[in-house]
């Protein structure tokens, strides 16, 4: 039930590779589809934003964003802090993205009060757009680890990282993930 593509347009080569093993050749040959990456304004992140106090002001902290769900790969993110935060006593771990209160949600706090860091870790939820820069631009390392779900769902492209470069932070992601394109 497929119908035959003119041309298809691929925002990282990950992704182009994930279409090109479910779509037959005949129908979408591989020549035809082209990888054009996403992009952001760098100008927009250079500024400091001009905010009240915020909560992370007053604290060293690394950095993810990204609704919480399973292929945004917060559990990985937060194992790997919590190995460093245990000798680094003031660095904290904040998350930005819609909470949900799933059992998701729950696994990441529990990775954090396993590790006997759950004070240290910040689930902000939606933060503004100002709010974002002025953590991209505080964060000690923005740390976003996608993986494939259970469900097939996987980080297509990551534009996390190029507003984390334009910021000026040091982006750490995951291979086998558009984040491979995007860092």
């Amino acid at each position: 039930a497929y119908r035959r593509f003119a041309a298809l347009i691929s925002v990282s080569r990950y992704t182009r590779a994930r279409l090109l093993k479910i779509v037959p050749e005949d129908v979408l040959p591989p020549a035809r589809v082209h990888v054009i990456p996403n992009a952001v304004d760098a100008e927009s992140f250079v500024a400091p934003r001009a905010l009240e106090a915020q909560p992370w002001h007053g604290f060293r902290f690394t950095l993810g964003i990204g609704e919480l769900k399973e292929r945004k790969g917060h559990h990985l993110a937060l194992e790997a802090w919590a190995r460093v935060a245990r000798d680094q006593p003031d660095l904290h771990h904040v998350i930005v993205g819609n909470r949900a209160g799933d059992p998701y949600e729950e696994r990441l706090l529990a990775i954090a009060r396993d590790a006997g860091l759950g004070e240290r870790l910040h689930l902000v939820g939606n933060v503004s757009e100002d709010q974002k820069v002025d953590l991209l631009q505080r964060a000690e390392v923005f740390l976003h680890t996608p993986v494939t779900a259970a469900d097939g769902g996987f980080e297509g492209f990551g534009i996390v990282y190029l507003e984390a470069a334009a910021a000026g932070t040091v982006a750490i992601g995951t291979l086998d993930s558009g984040a491979e394109d995007a860092i």
